[in-house]
């Protein structure tokens, strides 16, 4: 009885829909693009952030990070540092350390080149439960010092350079000048780019005796899996610990040090992502209710257009539920439709984005739309419907059959109750279009300046390229480094069209190499790990020009400081302004924390920043030291030319410089500078046209909803403006009747969603203090570019109420 009833009611919804085909298809379209989009959105989020790794039980993998006093965290871990962890803990069962970084592969005669490879222990894969489809993973064995050289592939390199050769295993590559053998294949199901970037080689970190001691040096990332039964709040409990015994037991290293645990998806996920992922999820709950509102709204005036129907229904003795079911039946209809519909739009929206979102601006990314996505659509569909749907529906049950028949008997006019819901439903929709279009906008417009921006430096015209000298010979052979990095830079500047030439240990591309405290020669020492923190780089001479950073006072480093002059360095203005505000930079001295001499200030130059920084940095303090004095291997190393015409057309020639000096070395990050920047900043603007399009979308519901909530109120109050027009009333008096109504509620949605709009900004600008959000002028165009449509909106409709013919809209009535 109950199906046959429903059957009935299915029936009955869906003729009534297709009674309305102009209010179907404007349903339709708007519930499609906002549950589209939505899931679209939900589907980037999870494959970034949410979803777990491929692995068994990855919910249990955790980052083991170092804190500071100084109010930083890094990642990396000195190899003693790992070793104390591995041989303390219980809470773990694994413990592995794993390095991103890269090698320089020789393969079939070709020119060097630079691939993804990371360095891991020898239970890594263990810890993952992951092993390869073809051959062995690491062992114990591998990690010994002396241990044979070997490597394990991932599947997409396996094809892509190998063909899928089945007889790979046993292969020898030249990694690095030095010859590894492949001893397995991990199937296609372990690469996440999302995690691992484009990481094509896995080779095992050998524990050299002298490791055991080494505390100053950190470089490696910890992975642990907790233990079965083990809690995160006892496992940090227990790290705690650890960190407390490392700082009693080694204060010079690790005073002031502590460890965390992080989840394995969220650890390197940085403050700016966080809130831009915070703010996809935001505004993508605003457009979907607006949606909402919009399709709610519409149903309201249509139970107004319905009265008589549902007041005949509740006289003839209909229960609750009869008289709600037409309005929630067509709700869960047009759902339903619009989920499908949304699907399509949903998997047009992964497509685009996937192709835009790169890693290591190479790796295209795969945004599936998978059974989680179509739960999350068939969520928000269901939400939706019962969201737009339930307000008509319960209106409509509230109605008193002698009370209704007498509105309707007017002509239709609706109560007050009823228009304050409608004026209320209007106002929030004007308000979210708002503060999704100014949003919107403001991102866009902080994503365009990241190019533009002030960086204390001049990236026109600059080529950049990157490589990194191995160990051996380099670092092992310190005057065989400084020797390649002089040749080099000696080459590089000859070249045609280069007006200067340099080489650094970092790039102005992603930042300084890493964080040191430092002390200053005549003050007093502060305690081990409470020393003022400074960013320090090594630069080849001629760095200043070719960036263009200013000297401010003293000299430039000269060929003169080299390994057995006197140490020099030079530092930016904001550490000579705060250590010596009222005496002379120049001349005094300081050194690293680990060095032994202290270096003598020769100059001053201008503060900089790095252009792939949106975070606030931990220090503003940098210092710089010639290369020469300097260790020149087992870091990467950056060449940077200051060219007078197109710097992208000297790839050929720095290629061919390097390859002269040391076949072996590959580069990578080649081109020109602002070309590389933009590239940096692609997901940051794939995000913001994202949003854009989540802005378009939300001003043509609004629109949509403005005219089809006023342009249904003016039809049902055609007899009364006929009755005006009929006693007197001309154009004027009727447009400014039904245009003020309209726009009343326009500028009360306008205020509500600039306050609401401009308190997001000022958050956004908070947590991403490395990019330049614009001022109160684009929520005034936001608000401007809304007036015009909701303008237009009640325009349409009160013109054509305004020209109607009295005596035919009578006649009809």
């Amino acid at each position: 009885m109950f199906c046959d009833a429903l059957a009935c009611n299915l029936r009955q919804a869906a003729r009534s829909l297709l009674k309305s085909p102009g209010y179907l298809a404007t349903s339709l379209l708007t519930l499609a693009l906002g549950i589209g989009l939505s899931t679209a959105s939900f589907c980037t989020i999870d494959s970034l952030v949410l979803r777990h790794l491929p692995y068994p039980q990855s919910e249990d993998l955790r980052c083991l990070f170092r804190t500071s006093k100084r109010e930083y965290t890094t990642f990396f871990h000195s190899p003693a540092a790992f070793i104390d962890l591995r041989a303390q803990s219980r809470s773990f069962s694994e413990i592995s350390t794993w390095n991103a970084g890269s090698l320089d592969l020789v393969h079939n005669g070709a020119p060097a080149e630079q691939i993804g490879a990371c360095n891991v222990s020898g239970n890594f894969f263990d810890l993952l439960r992951f092993q390869p489809e073809r051959g062995r993973g690491f062992t114990a064995a591998d990690e010994k010092s002396g241990a044979p050289k070997v490597v394990v592939i991932t599947h997409r390199m396996w094809q892509r350079r190998f063909g899928g050769d089945p007889a790979i295993l046993g292969k020898a590559l030249r990694l690095s000048r030095e010859s590894y053998e492949v001893v397995g294949v991990l199937p296609a199901a372990f690469e996440v780019p999302a995690f691992w970037g484009n990481i094509e080689i896995f080779y095992p970190f050998q524990i050299h005796p002298n490791f055991a001691t080494m505390r100053d040096t950190r470089w490696l990332e910890i992975i642990a899996r907790t233990a079965p039964g083990v809690t995160r709040t006892q496992a940090q409990s227990e790290l705690d610990l650890i960190a407390e015994r490392q700082a009693r037991d080694f204060p010079k290293e690790h005073a002031g040090d502590g460890l965390q645990l992080r989840d394995i998806r969220t650890a390197y996920w940085r403050t700016p992502g966080k809130v831009v992922t915070g703010m996809m999820i935001g505004l993508s709950a605003l457009l979907l209710l607006a949606t909402c509102i919009n399709l709610a709204g519409l149903q309201l005036v249509r139970c107004l257009a319905r009265k008589r129907e549902l007041a005949v229904r509740c006289a003839l003795g209909a229960n609750r539920w009869q008289e709600m079911s037409p309005l929630v039946l067509e709700s869960i209809l047009l759902a339903l439709g619009g989920g499908f519909l949304g699907l399509l739009v949903a998997n047009w929206a992964n497509a685009i984005l996937g192709r835009f979102i790169l890693f290591n601006s190479t790796l295209p990314m795969t945004i599936p739309l998978d059974a989680r996505a179509l739960v999350v659509a068939a969520g928000i569909a269901i939400i939706s419907g019962l969201g737009f749907g339930l307000l008509p529906a319960l209106f409509a049950a509230r109605t008193r059959p002698i009370e209704a028949l007498n509105e309707v008997g007017r002509s239709g006019t609706e109560s007050r109750s009823d228009g304050r819901i409608r004026r209320v439903l209007i106002v929030a929709e004007i308000a979210i279009a708002l503060m999704l279009v100014s949003t919107a906008s403001v991102f866009a417009s902080a994503c365009a300046s990241l190019t533009h921006r002030r960086l204390g430096w001049n990236a026109a015209q600059l080529y950049h390229a990157a490589t990194s000298l191995p160990w051996d010979p380099y670092a092992k052979n310190i005057e065989q480094g400084r020797r390649l990095v002089d040749n080099l830079q000696r080459d590089l500047t000859a070249l045609p069209g280069v007006s200067h030439a340099a080489i650094a240990n970092y790039s102005p591309l992603w930042g300084f190499y890493g964080q040191t405290g430092f002390v200053v020669d005549g003050r007093a020492v502060p305690d081990p790990g409470r020393e003022p923190n400074a960013y320090a780089c090594d630069i080849s001479l001629d760095y200043f020009a070719t960036l263009e950073i200013p000297l401010l006072r003293g000299r430039d480093f000269t060929t003169a400081d080299h390994a057995d002059h006197t140490r020099v360095a030079i530092v930016n203005r904001a550490l000579a302004n705060s250590l010596w505000p009222d005496t002379d930079p120049i001349g005094q001295r300081l050194r690293l924390v680990g060095d032994q001499d202290f270096a003598e200030i020769v100059g001053i130059v201008g503060d900089t920043a790095y252009a792939w920084g949106y975070e606030r940095p931990p220090t503003r303090f940098q210092v710089y030291f010639p290369l020469a004095q300097r260790q020149a291997g087992a870091h990467p190393q950056v060449l940077l030319l200051r060219t007078r015409d197109d710097p992208a057309s000297y790839a050929d020639a720095v290629r061919r410089t390097v390859a002269a000096l040391d076949p072996d070395l590959a580069l990578t990050q080649t081109g020109a500078l602002p070309t590389l920047m933009r590239q940096g900043n692609r997901l940051f603007d794939t995000i913001a046209g994202n949003l854009v399009v989540f802005a378009l979308v939300a001003l043509l519901i609004a629109a949509i909803g403005i005219y089809g909530v006023i342009a249904n109120l003016t039809a049902m109050r055609l007899h009364s403006i006929a009755i005006r027009v009929a006693l007197g009333a001309v154009y004027r008096d009727i447009m400014r009747m039904i245009l003020g109504n309209g726009l009343r509620l326009v500028g009360a949605g306008l205020l509500a969603g600039c306050a609401l709009t401009y308190a997001l900004i000022r958050v956004l600008a908070t947590q991403i203090p490395g990019m330049d959000f614009p001022g109160a002028w684009i929520i005034a165009i936001g608000m401007f570019l809304l007036a015009t449509v909701g303008l237009l909106a009640c325009w349409l409709p009160a013109h054509r109420a305004a020209r109607v013919d009295p005596l035919i809209a009578l006649r009809e009535e």
